[in-house]
């Protein structure tokens, strides 16, 4: 695992004498302390190693063929850098090659003790140049690896699509971010105050509970949300929702759920917290049975079929056990004597969905029975399980 800091290098203004180096700036970071520098990533990277006490093994610079890779070695090295001569033929070119970065992080290495890498990108105009940029990214990372981004310097859409990655990087690669900054020369303040390190982790955090919610709407699985939570109850009642639900106990998970939108306030999860509440009150039906339906659908909705059909039928069950004033925990009366109310009814929809329910648990065999084939069709499986939604409440509460 490699901690690595990115930056972007730009093109700082010229200056009276001709010469283009960046400015000099004092920063002030989210704890208050401050760090000078010309280039904000060496600053953040100085206060993420001493705030943090966590390390960075390696800086890896972004920057095109016209980028001012000359200033980053005088922003380093300083007066030393007259003794550079790759400094002066950097300072005359009109354009750097891959070859003459590779000798500005050499050079970098050597003078600060840390690993620098240099890599040349392209402007990232259009799409075929934005698959470079994300391909020179991905290809400098392994999975575990831990990146700290600096969206500073560079051109504005190079520092937009780096923040973009953040999310693709975490999930398609395994990396971590450990945080997003920008030093914010241009904001605002009173003269002589230093300008403010943003720190932009937050909105970071915000896409990945986002990011973790979509995935739980798809899958079903509330469990999803864990990683992106803090600990304390709305984080417990979640963990345990989610096995109520893992183990088809409706029952309980409506309880759980009561549970969890009760601690959801001050739970910590930013403008997320109105959709997971949402999100949450479909777990609230007014009966077992309602909610089970309610999982069916929502099963269904999914494409998750075979859940649907167990949902929908053990619904049917609930229901028929409710009216009569069976014991539902009660196999005999839940099973056998709500089962044959269900069946005296003799129609056709029970039988299909009885069947459906027993084949898919079991495996389908061969097409020896015209449900067979329409459950080898997704289509026609979807319009069935769609109506029977509709017609089998409605037999429950007739049988």
């Amino acid at each position: 695992m490699t901690a690595h800091l990115i930056s972007v290098l730009g093109k700082p203004r010229k200056l009276d004498s001709g010469d283009r180096s960046y400015q000099t700036a004092t920063y002030r970071f989210p704890d208050g302390t401050t760090h000078t520098s010309t280039s904000f990533g060496l600053a953040l990277g100085r206060w993420f190693v001493e705030a943090k006490r966590q390390r960075l093994d390696r800086v890896l610079w972004l920057g095109t063929s016209q980028s001012e890779w000359g200033s980053l070695l005088q922003t380093v090295l300083g007066d030393g850098v007259a003794e550079e001569e790759l400094y002066f033929e950097l300072y005359d070119a009109q354009e750097t090659t891959q070859a003459k970065a590779d000798q500005v992080a050499e050079i970098l290495s050597r003078a600060t003790g840390q690993t620098h890498t240099c890599r040349i990108i392209p402007s990232c105009k259009d799409l075929a140049e934005q698959q470079v940029f994300v391909e020179t990214l991905t290809g400098e990372l392994q999975p575990k690896d831990q990146v700290l981004l600096d969206l500073t310097h560079g051109l504005r859409n190079q520092s937009l699509m780096l923040a973009q990655s953040a999310l693709m990087l975490e999930c398609a690669y395994d990396v971590r971010i450990e945080g997003l900054y920008y030093g914010g020369l241009e904001i605002p303040r009173e003269p002589g105050e230093p300008a403010p390190a943003v720190d932009l982790t937050g909105l970071l955090e915000q896409a990945r509970l986002a990011q973790a919610l979509h995935a739980f709407q798809q899958s079903g699985d509330v469990r999803m949300l864990l990683p992106h939570l803090r600990e304390g109850g709305f984080r417990r009642q979640i963990e345990n929702l989610g096995h109520a639900v893992a183990i088809h106990n409706y029952s309980e998970a409506r309880n759980l759920a009561t549970s969890a939108l009760a601690a959801l306030p001050g739970a910590g999860t930013g403008v997320m917290e109105p959709v997971i509440r949402r999100t949450l009150e479909a777990f609230k039906a007014r009966s077992l049975a309602e909610s089970q339906y309610q999982q069916a659908e929502a099963w269904l909705d999914r494409k998750d079929y075979l859940r649907a059909t167990l949902q929908l039928f053990e619904g049917a069950i609930t229901r028929v056990c409710q009216r009569k004033g069976w014991d539902i925990t009660d196999p005999v009366e839940r099973i056998k004597q709500a089962g044959q109310s269900l069946r005296s009814l003799h129609d056709d929809d029970w039988k299909a969905l009885e069947f459906l329910r027993n084949q898919m648990a079991h495996g389908l065999a061969s097409d020896w029975h015209g449900l067979m084939r329409t459950a080898k069709n997704p289509i026609e499986l979807e319009k069935l399980l769609r109506r029977l939604l509709t017609t089998i409440p409605a037999l429950a509460d007739r049988a």
